[in-house]
């Protein structure tokens, strides 16, 4: 059913740049104020100093929750909850004169409503800008939306999705690279130095497909390899030749041909000579057991070593141990309590649940326990262990970690009937903080 929410929407825009845009917020030198420093360096260090002429781009547009009193988002949604009261769009932009148009429009992908568009300029060379989207009077319709950014023959685009559950957030993108102010002198990396992660993990190098390969590159799609010993990964990365304006690429992981990990890379640092050569970044919290091994890109432009295979590197620590295996691994047994509470021994958890994540259908075999929710069409499978049920998560369309699978932990209350837990992207490491929680009550039969 076509959903008219498009008479019951307000929406303001705030947009901002190195020059003042009249009939706007008073715009300043993007970058000068302590609270931009951060976001501006990050975008300086991933993608090159704004600063002087060049080709227009529109960088890595997401959604907040809000935006604060220096024009700055909040945090970073994937999902948000069905009664949120505005959508916030954020992006940076180059390269656009205060006459050049940039046209935002927010779509519902369900059924192709097309829901606003806002026409504006953009204010001088570069800044950032914010787009608000009020809640119609009946909230948000559940499902899939998307932002479409575009002006100079550019565009990006940014999907998010609206739930019943609670909204899902993550860090701000340059918080969460560890971006920290500028040095007075910056020592330029020599050719030969070896691939960096921006920041975004501590962790070392610990495999490469082509073992520090520097030289000439074939381009491929592709990167096919064998791991012997098992990985607690907390970065993947890829060499690639970005064109201008790309700023993600989106891959596929196969393990012994089932589906392992889908993601995102992220362009980060590059070489400083060839400046179209670029690590692409993603973080991870998995781990890789022995095994073959496929990766495959959205775009054949990944570094092959002549002879060899695609550029694949792993970050992170040798496993002292093998996982416990599940789509999304297993809750480490260090965070759960010892011993089964004397109230949840006997308990049955087979039944229907009312939950943030939707209704949930649950089948208990002996300590194992199994069933669906309708968010996405989830599935939900593991054990009882003290007490406690852990195991995983997986939802359409893909059904794999890290994006569409991961941890999970329920905490039964004393008459067996509801419970408090957490749900986790991917591989949940102990003592770290999850993704989020998950509450269910169970239903009178």
């Amino acid at each position: 059913m076509r959903v008219e929410i498009l008479a019951m929407l307000i929406a303001t825009m705030l947009l901002f740049g190195c020059a003042n845009i009249s009939g706007s917020a008073q715009a300043g030198s993007f970058g000068k104020k302590a609270s931009e420093q951060k976001a501006y360096e990050y975008f300086k260090q991933k993608y090159g100093s704004p600063e002087g002429s060049g080709a227009p781009r529109i960088i890595e547009p997401f959604m907040t929750t809000y935006i604060d009193a220096d024009f700055m988002p909040a945090d970073k949604v994937l999902k948000y909850n069905k009664d949120a009261p505005s959508f916030y769009v954020w992006f940076f932009y180059d390269n656009f004169g205060q006459n050049d148009a940039i046209k935002v429009t927010f779509r519902y992908l369900e059924d192709g409503t097309e829901i606003y568009s806002f026409n504006s300029k953009g204010g001088g060379d570069y800044g950032a800008a914010n787009f608000r989207l009020d809640k119609p009077q009946d909230g948000w319709p559940l499902g899939k939306y998307e932002v479409v950014i575009s002006g100079k023959g550019v565009t990006e685009r940014v999907q998010f999705e609206v739930i019943e559950g609670q909204t899902v957030k993550v860090p701000l993108p340059y918080e969460e690279a560890g971006l920290s102010a500028p040095k007075q002198e910056e020592q330029k990396p020599s050719a030969s130095q070896p691939p960096t992660t921006a920041g975004m993990t501590s962790d070392e190098m610990v495999f490469d497909t082509t073992k520090g390969y520097l030289g000439a590159c074939d381009l491929t799609d592709t990167s096919e390899f064998k791991l012997d010993t098992a990985i607690d990964a907390s970065l993947v990365q890829v060499w690639y030749n970005w064109a201008e304006g790309e700023s993600t690429i989106t891959y596929s992981l196969k393990k012994d041909g089932q589906p392992f990990l889908d993601g995102v890379f992220v362009r980060a640092d590059c070489d400083p000579y060839q400046k179209n050569w670029c690590n692409g970044n993603h973080k991870v919290s998995k781990t890789f057991s022995p095994g073959s091994y496929k990766l495959v890109i959205s775009t054949k432009k990944m570094c092959l070593q002549p002879g060899k295979t695609g550029t694949f590197r792993i970050y992170g620590k040798i496993a002292s141990s093998q996982p416990s295996g599940g789509s999304g691994g297993s809750a480490s047994s260090a965070q759960l309590p010892s011993g089964i509470p004397e109230h949840l021994k006997g308990c049955d958890y087979s039944g229907t649940w009312e939950t943030d994540w939707g209704t949930m259908v649950l089948k208990m075999d002996g300590n194992r326990v199994g069933g669906t929710y309708t968010h996405d069409s989830g599935r939900i499978e593991g054990e009882i262990v003290d007490g406690v049920f852990v195991g995983t998560w997986s939802e359409a369309p893909s059904y794999s970690p890290t994006r569409d699978a991961g941890d999970a932990v329920f905490y039964f209350t004393k008459d067996c009937n509801s419970f408090t837990g957490n749900w986790h992207y991917g591989k949940h490491q102990a003592g770290s903080t999850w993704s989020g929680s998950w509450w269910g009550k169970k239903k009178k039969s």
